[in-house]
């Protein structure tokens, strides 16, 4: 018989710890829009366009790089869900 298990809190702490991460990264994007819209306002011409083409870049790629946090914070909450009601389900059946 397979002896394991999972400390949910772990698996808790490192949710927490991705959603962290995806906070940071949105006040960086909120820090970035500002300086784009300070360096827009001051400069003129071609750089402009060069810069708010990088910008959209950055911003699809910032975009990915959320949603797949979001989905690897979804995911491993999943796993926790599971887990936890798999033990509880298996901790019943011995219970009767």
């Amino acid at each position: 018989m397979a002896e394991y298990a999972v400390d949910t809190g772990l698996t808790m702490d490192e949710t927490v710890k991705l959603k962290g991460i995806t906070d940071k990264i949105e006040a960086a994007v909120l820090d970035l829009a500002k300086a784009a819209g300070i360096y827009q306002t001051n400069n003129a011409g071609a750089a402009i366009e060069s810069y708010a083409e990088a910008q959209s870049e950055w911003n699809s790629g910032i975009s990915m790089m959320r949603d797949a946090l979001n989905d690897k914070i979804g995911a491993l909450n999943t796993i926790t869900e599971n887990y936890i009601a798999t033990d509880q389900s298996g901790r019943g059946l011995f219970l009767r």
